[in-house]
């Protein structure tokens, strides 16, 4: 699987989500980092996408 490079910027953005989530859940903050993670070695389209990533997770 191709491994996904991130812009410094989005780097920066990925760290605040985790420590944003990581606050109230350690193992959902990693677990979301995962799927976006995963998420990048899907095949471009050649338009933009947008999605939100949906979990619910207990404190």
């Amino acid at each position: 699987m191709p491994r996904i490079r991130f812009t410094q910027s989005a780097e920066t953005d990925l760290l605040e989500l985790w420590v944003t989530i990581a606050e109230e859940n350690l193992t959902a903050a990693d677990e979301v980092l995962d799927v976006i993670q995963a998420s990048g070695g899907q095949k471009a389209r050649p338009d933009p996408v947008r999605f939100i990533l949906r979990m619910q997770y207990e404190k």
